[in-house]
């Protein structure tokens, strides 16, 4: 049978031996914790980073001059009428291919046909004359009956009168009218003393003027076709057949881009760096993934007084034809290169307090380093001095390590 007194002290010591017992299992937890974390792997609890990384190296810098500009086609021509008329024919339509003396506009020829025909019997009567006139001084100098016709001017004093007029002329003495004068008279009398009188006949007989009115009225009818002047592409197509035309008025443009001319503004401080032949890399806005090259052309001797800019042209061969006139564009010229520098990616210089840095591979670790820095161009940039003697070769890191510390475990992946 029990006590009770001492039943009243065993369940008064109870809790008190509870909490012992779980301050012991608690204590005796956390001692297997810590002995676990002490032979566990160090990796299991540092966080690598993963980088990628680029050599150092010695070569050429090419500094290059960015401006931004227009792209246009290499060849572009207004197609206008040489004559007034009415279009009897427009054999193309907008944004059609065309080749070199490919018909594009062609004009009613009645008019100029009609034209033509009088021009050719002006000629064919004139040339009668012409032989008339020969034949009538043929028989004249057979008898000898012809007067001398250097008698009506004398050559000698017609060239001294037009050497004194013209010293008067030139002098303010004599007046336009008085030279032009003593000139025709020099010239006709050139003409008369010259022993062959075939061009005199001819004045004579007017078949001089005629055949001259004959070459005009052949090629007006010939300018009633109007044919591409080089290989192309119809734009700006405003004439219809039927339609009024006049040499004022613009029917269609003709643009080739098989050559692209790239426009842009260069700074007045930068044009300087900038010559003519000097390589180009443009890159065209709405076409991101093409890069296209080509070379600088022109350069222009003035400078825009309101954006202070010189206006230069590259000239890129182009004959996949797919950058449109008026594009957008970037363009990078190789202006100054500079020889044998410790040439760095530019992507890997961060900034720290001020100071350019970047990230030395050592053993799987990243280590700081500041650099003194020099000439750069989109890519590369030259590392003057560094804290850790950066030499040729050595690997700094160029993505993935801008929030690194100083060794700081990484792992190199491969660009």
């Amino acid at each position: 049978m029990s006590n009770p007194d001492q039943d009243s002290d065993y369940t008064a010591l109870r809790p008190k031996k509870l909490k012992i017992a779980l301050l012991a299992f608690l204590l005796a937890a956390a001692c297997h914790k810590e002995a676990a974390e002490e032979h566990a792997p160090v990796d299991s609890y540092v966080t690598v980073a993963v980088v990628q990384s680029a050599p150092v190296f010695r070569g050429d810098l090419i500094e290059r001059v960015t401006a931004r500009g227009i792209c246009r086609a290499g060849n572009s021509t207004s197609i206008r009428p040489r004559l007034a008329g009415i279009l009897a024919a427009v054999p193309v339509r907008e944004g059609d291919r065309v080749k070199e003396g490919q018909i594009l506009l062609q004009l009613e020829k009645d008019y100029y046909r009609i034209a033509l025909q009088e021009a050719r019997a002006n000629y064919l009567q004139a040339s009668i004359e012409y032989g008339k006139k020969q034949g009538e001084r043929k028989s004249s100098m057979a008898g000898s009956l012809h007067p001398d016709e250097s008698s009506f001017l004398n050559l000698e004093h017609a060239e001294i009168q037009l050497a004194q007029v013209t010293r008067e002329f030139n002098t303010g003495a004599a007046s336009e009218e008085e030279f032009l004068r003593a000139r025709a008279e020099c010239e006709a009398a050139r003409l008369f003393a010259d022993p062959n009188k075939e061009p005199l006949i001819a004045y004579q007989s007017g078949l001089s003027h005629s055949y001259y009115q004959l070459l005009k009225a052949q090629g007006d009818f010939d300018n009633c076709t109007i044919s591409a002047p080089f290989s192309g592409v119809v734009a700006g197509l405003s004439a219809r057949a039927g339609d009024p035309a006049s040499p004022a008025q613009e029917c269609l443009k003709l643009v080739d881009f098989s050559q692209l001319i790239v426009e842009i503004g260069i700074l007045e401080t930068e044009i300087e760096n900038v010559r003519p032949g000097a390589g180009a890399r443009v890159n065209v806005a709405a076409l991101p993934a093409n890069e296209l090259r080509g070379c600088v052309t022109t350069i222009s001797p003035l400078i825009d007084q309101r954006t202070r800019t010189c206006h230069v042209e590259i000239r890129i061969e182009h004959p996949d034809c797919r950058v449109k006139d008026g594009m957008f564009a970037t363009a990078h010229i190789d202006a100054q290169s500079h020889k044998n520098l410790l040439l760095a990616p530019k992507r890997a210089v961060l900034q720290r307090d001020d100071r350019d840095l970047v990230f030395i591979v050592r053993h799987n670790l990243a280590k700081w380093c500041y650099v003194e820095t020099g000439r750069q161009n989109d890519e590369y940039v030259e590392i003057k001095s560094s804290d850790l003697n950066l030499v040729e070769g050595d690997h700094v890191l160029t993505d993935g390590h801008f929030a690194l510390v100083h060794d700081a475990p990484i792992q190199v992946r491969t660009e």
